[in-house]
């Protein structure tokens, strides 16, 4: 009798794993790279670098596919929306950024019982309301002011997979430490400090 329970408890446990499907958790950055970039009229605006991880700990065979990424940036009452638009290799040497390895942004295989690294450049989001696009547009000057006028930064990294819920992983920056790098390199990439639990715990 307590063979079969063991038994029939294993296949009930097999079972759900089953059901379960693919179980992706979001490993965030923790470090954020600020740059500018000229953008589609020209000018140069806000970008960020994330360097950040997905897990699979789905069951054998449970397989997902990253479907998009965003990031968004808030500095006071003002909120700057970014998307996904490079996958790349970032490095860098002395004062500068090194990136290579560029390619468009494409979605991504997370296969179950496994991880994928990537680092994601995000440019100023297009695809919302005329009021709320200009406000994704903003530059060194404008940026600096709201620094200096605000203590801190809040970042937010979004994302979806075709068969998961959504993905989401929050951290703070310390605007002081932004405006250090801007100063003496012209970019910036500071500790961000996690505000809430990855979904990886």
């Amino acid at each position: 009798m307590a063979a079969f329970l063991i038994s029939a408890g294993s296949l009930i446990s097999q079972l759900a794993q089953i059901m379960q499907g693919p179980e992706v958790k979001l490993d965030g950055p923790r470090q954020i790279a600020l740059l500018f970039k000229p953008s589609s009229d020209g000018h140069n605006h806000l970008h960020a670098i994330t360097n950040h991880h997905y897990i699979n700990k789905g069951a054998p065979g449970h397989d997902d596919i990253l479907k998009s990424e965003s990031l968004t940036i808030k500095i006071g009452t003002r909120v700057i929306k970014l998307a996904g638009e490079y996958s790349l290799t970032l490095d860098s040497q002395g004062n500068k950024l090194m990136i290579s390895d560029k390619d468009l942004w494409k979605p991504d295989k997370v296969e179950a019982g496994n991880f994928i690294n990537r680092e994601t450049l995000y440019k100023p989001r297009t695809n919302t309301s005329t009021s709320s696009r200009r406000q994704n547009f903003i530059d060194k000057q404008e940026l600096t002011d709201l620094l200096r006028t605000n203590k801190t930064i809040d970042i937010t990294l979004k994302a979806e997979t075709y068969s998961g819920p959504a993905l989401e992983s929050s951290c703070r920056i310390l605007s002081s430490d932004v405006l250090t790098g801007f100063e003496t390199k012209g970019w910036s990439s500071p500790v961000c400090q996690k505000t809430t639990m990855d979904q990886e715990d």
